[in-house]
């Protein structure tokens, strides 16, 4: 088991049974080193077709995830850059793999979601070289991400694929270090899309509302290298998926497990492991409820993390929403209540169209005439056939 977790970088679930926990273990004893090697005929084969693709590519780019980091790759990962002056994305799992500030990084790459430019220069790429990504739906814009296998080569800690040709035991750490040893074209870059220059944040009118916009504008002028952005799942990850990162390995985000409840935890940890870094957590009021009481462990060790707690007043509402619903249920049988619970329909009509200038088409308009008309049959039923007794009274 611990191999495994060494030999993929991953979590590993172990279980001790309880009557073991005390046993006294063997003294001096060493934990056998296992080495899996590549096949050297499968190693050569894979970077003579990697060689010969990434030279005669029009446009090449480097899709850069999570094993770089993992793996402790980032050196390979620059260096590769440098040589081949072939530009790179992140993903969001893979954000900060390196600092953000390097002139040939373009930014995150997440499909249909992210930024346009980034989108279109990784889809229209001749070969998308996929180094330890990992192809999820969130990884991928929520499957809206367009690579197309004929144009990649993807390798990670479990596969390695070029076109449609698949490499048996081939590791990607071999492969990493293969890649450095072939022999590049060095290219000339045109005009490639760049991350949004960091803006000096001012203060415009101290009457103004806090928006989420100029909060994370203001946390991108707070952030600097010694600052570890720790992000929790939902709005807290994909806002601070713009947030400019200086160094390697210093953004933080459940974007594989989308663990909620992970950040302020995870900022113990990362605090702990470099106490160089001061975490910056960003946290939903949903997931702050569920492990902020983890601060007082923060205060225990004299850790000093600042915590953003987004959407307190929103979490607020929705808890006294819940709570009145409960108490409406015990006043009242559900079929009773379920008429009034439709109107919500009418309030997010009425406020999608003042908020957001948001009108209907018919088949929306159609659907919501369907629920309530169920809505005030389930009503008109109950009333003609009236309160029902249980048989066994």
């Amino acid at each position: 088991m611990l191999h495994a977790a060494l030999r993929f970088k991953r979590p590993v679930y172990l279980e001790l049974p309880r009557d073991q926990v005390s046993a006294p273990g063997i003294p001096h004893y060493q934990t056998p080193r296992i080495h899996e090697r590549s096949d050297a005929k499968s190693l050569r084969a894979a970077l003579a077709e990697a060689e010969e693709m990434i030279n005669s590519a029009r446009q090449p780019v480097i899709l850069a995830d999570v094993e770089i980091h993992r793996f402790g790759l980032q050196a390979q990962l620059l260096e590769l850059v440098k040589r081949t002056n072939i530009p790179f994305v992140a993903t969001v799992l893979g954000k900060s793999v390196v600092g953000e500030q390097h002139p040939l990084y373009l930014g995150i790459y997440e499909g249909a979601m992210g930024r346009d430019d980034v989108r279109k220069y990784v889809e229209q790429s001749d070969c998308v070289i996929m180094l330890g990504v990992f192809m999820t739906d969130i990884n991928l814009g929520v499957y809206t991400a367009s690579l197309d296998p004929a144009r990649s080569i993807y390798t990670t800690s479990e596969k390695l694929s070029i076109r449609y040709h698949t490499y048996e035991d081939v590791r990607f750490k071999d492969f990493m270090r293969g890649l450095l040893s072939l022999r590049f074209r060095r290219r000339t870059l045109g005009r490639i899309p760049r991350p949004t220059p960091i803006k000096t944040f001012q203060i415009k009118n101290k009457e103004s509302p806090v928006t989420v916009k100029r909060l994370f504008e203001r946390l991108n002028s707070y952030i600097s290298a010694s600052t570890v952005v720790v992000a929790d799942i939902g709005d807290a990850l994909f806002g601070a998926i713009d947030l400019f990162i200086r160094q390697r390995t210093e953004f933080l985000g459940p974007a594989y497990y989308a663990s909620m409840g992970f950040a302020v935890p995870a900022s113990i940890g990362a605090q702990m492991a470099n106490p160089k870094l001061r975490p910056l957590v960003l946290v939903g009021d949903g997931a702050f409820q569920m492990t902020g009481m983890e601060l007082a462990t923060s205060a225990r060790y004299g850790l000093n993390p600042v915590v953003i707690v987004l959407m307190c007043i929103m979490g607020l509402f929705s808890g006294m929403g819940h709570y009145l619903l409960i108490r409406g249920h015990r006043l009242a049988p559900a079929s009773v209540l379920a008429p009034f619970i439709y109107t919500e329909i009418v309030w997010m009509i009425a406020l999608g169209y003042m908020v957001f200038g948001d009108v209907p088409n018919h088949w929306t308009l159609a659907g919501v005439a369907v629920v309530i008309a169920s809505g005030l049959y389930l009503l008109y039923r109950e009333r003609m056939v009236g309160p029902r007794r249980n048989p066994v009274d």
